[in-house]
C-alpha cells in the first residue's frame, strides 16, 4: 500500500513539474507576442503576419505536449493544464473553440478557479456570445472581487444594454456598467485599464441615457487618469476611443491628435486612420461651405436671405449670428435658412444657416434619425442657441467655424412648426472592445 502511494506521489510531482513546464512556454509565448506588438517600434512584417509567427511558435510549443497531455491524471494538474491550454489558444484577438473547449474542461475540474471563469468569459465575448460571458464574470466575481473580472463585467453589460430595447431596463444595465468600472478602479487606483473601461462607460451613459456635459467631463477625467498609467499610455484603442467622445464633443483638434497618437501606436488601426481622414475632409467641406454661402448662386442665395426676412416670426427676440456670443445665449433664437444640407451622419444632422444679415454658421443637430433632413430654403429657429466659434489647426492647415450645436431637436422649429419628433434616436456610439 505504502508503495501504491509513494508511485501516486512520484507521478503526481512529475506531472506538476509538466505542467509548471508548460505554463512557463505558454507565459513566454504571450511575453513574445508583446514584444512582437511593441508599441513605438517599427514592425518589420504585418499585424497578420506577426500573429502567424506566434502561431508557429505555439505549434511548435504544444507538439511538445502532445502526448503527455493524455498522461496527466491528477485532476488539479488536468485542470491546470486545460487552463494554460485554453489560454494559448485564446491569446488571438479573433475567435478559437479550442479555447473554450479547454477552459471548460478546466471550469469544470476546478469551479471556483477565478483566472479560469474570467478566461473562459473572455473566450466567450470574442465569440459574441455575451450572455455566456457575463455568466463566467459574474460567477468569478462572486468568489473574488478581481479588477481584471469588474472590467470585463463592466464591458459585457455595455455590450448587453445596447441590445436591449426597454429604456428603463437599458439605462440600468449602463449604471451598472459604471458601477463594475468604479469597483475596479477601487481596487487599483493606478491600474490605467480600469480608469479607461470606466470612461468608456462614462461615454455610454452620456449617449444612452443622460446627454448632460457632466457625464463626458467625467469620462475625459478618466481617460487623463488611465494615460498616467504607463502600461495604458501606449494603448492605441484608449487614444482612439478617446478620439471618438472628443469628435462627438466637438473638440475636433484633440479628436485629430488623438487619433494621430493611436496611429503612431498602431499602424494598422484602419478605424482610426479613417476617422481622422474623414474628420479632416468634414472640416475641409464645411469651411468652403460657409465661405462659399452653401456654394450656391449669388441670386438664389439672396432670394432664400429675403424670403426669410418677409416671412414672419412668432418669437420677438430672433436674432443674427453677429449678436450670438460664445456659450448658451439666454432668452433668445437664432433664425436662419437652409443654404447647404450635409445630411444625417452617427445621428447628427448637419446643415448650414444663413440669417438675415447673409453671415452662414454651422449648426449639429444630435440625436437625429438617420432619415430625417432639412431642405434648401427651410426655415429653423433654434432657441437658447449653444455658439461657438471653433478655430482649429492641424498641422498646415487652419479652420475657422461658427458653429451652433444642439443637443436635441426637441426645441426646435422647421418652417414655423415643431420638429417632427419622430426624427429622435438616440445614437449608438463605437467604441473599442477588445478581450
Amino acid at each position: 500500500m505504502t508503495d501504491l502511494v509513494d508511485e501516486v506521489q512520484l507521478r503526481t510531482a512529475e506531472e506538476a513539474k509538466t505542467v509548471a513546464a508548460f505554463k512557463t512556454d505558454i507565459e513566454n509565448l504571450y511575453q513574445y507576442r508583446d514584444e512582437l506588438f511593441k508599441p513605438n517600434s517599427k514592425p518589420i512584417e504585418s499585424a497578420k503576419n506577426r500573429y502567424k509567427l506566434i502561431r508557429t511558435r505555439l505549434d511548435q510549443i504544444l507538439s511538445n505536449y502532445n502526448e503527455i497531455e493524455e498522461q496527466i491524471r491528477d485532476p488539479c494538474q488536468r485542470a491546470l493544464f486545460s487552463y494554460w491550454k485554453g489560454r494559448a489558444f485564446n491569446l488571438f484577438p479573433e475567435y478559437d473553440k479550442r479555447a473554450t473547449d479547454y477552459l471548460s474542461k478546466a471550469a469544470l475540474l476546478q469551479p471556483s478557479n477565478v483566472l479560469t471563469l474570467n478566461e473562459l468569459g473572455e473566450s466567450y465575448a470574442k465569440n459574441g456570445e455575451f450572455e455566456m460571458a457575463a455568466n463566467c464574470f459574474k460567477n468569478a466575481n462572486s468568489k473574488e472581487k478581481n479588477r481584471f473580472v469588474l472590467r470585463n463585467l463592466s464591458i459585457v453589460t455595455r455590450q448587453l444594454a445596447s441590445k436591449v430595447t426597454d429604456r428603463t431596463e437599458r439605462n440600468r444595465m449602463i449604471e451598472e456598467s459604471i458601477q463594475y468600472a468604479k469597483q475596479a478602479v477601487e481596487l487599483d487606483v493606478k491600474d490605467g485599464a480600469s480608469w479607461y473601461t470606466l470612461a468608456n462607460s462614462y461615454v455610454c451613459f452620456y449617449f444612452m441615457v443622460e446627454n448632460h456635459p457632466k457625464n463626458l467631463k467625467q469620462a475625459f477625467s478618466a481617460y487623463n487618469l488611465a494615460l498616467k498609467d504607463p502600461a495604458s499610455e501606449n494603448d492605441g484603442d484608449l487614444y482612439y476611443s478617446r478620439g471618438v467622445a472628443l469628435q462627438y464633443h466637438e473638440d475636433y483638434a484633440e479628436a485629430l491628435a488623438s487619433y494621430e497618437r493611436s496611429l503612431e501606436l498602431d499602424s494598422e488601426n484602419e478605424d482610426a486612420r479613417n476617422n481622422q481622414d474623414q474628420l479632416l475632409s468634414y472640416l475641409r467641406t464645411i469651411t468652403d461651405l460657409i465661405a462659399c454661402k452653401g456654394r450656391i448662386k449669388p441670386k438664389k442665395f439672396k432670394t432664400l436671405v429675403s424670403v426669410l426676412n418677409e416671412t414672419p416670426t412668432l418669437n420677438n427676440n430672433t436674432v443674427p449670428l453677429s449678436f450670438l456670443r460664445s456659450g448658451e445665449n439666454e432668452n433668445v433664437t437664432y433664425r436662419g435658412t437652409v443654404v447647404a444640407s450635409l445630411g444625417v451622419q452617427d445621428v447628427k444632422l448637419m446643415f448650414i444657416l444663413a440669417d438675415m444679415e447673409e453671415h452662414c454658421v454651422l449648426v449639429t443637430v444630435y440625436y437625429i434619425d438617420i432619415s430625417t433632413s432639412v431642405s434648401l430654403g427651410d426655415i429653423i429657429e433654434i432657441p437658447k442657441p449653444v455658439y461657438r466659434l471653433m478655430n482649429i489647426e492641424w498641422r498646415k492647415e487652419k479652420f475657422s467655424i461658427p458653429s451652433i450645436r444642439v443637443d436635441s431637436p426637441k426645441n426646435l422649429k422647421i418652417n414655423g412648426k415643431d420638429w417632427p419628433m419622430n426624427t429622435y434616436a438616440p445614437p449608438a456610439i463605437s467604441l473599442k472592445v477588445k478581450f
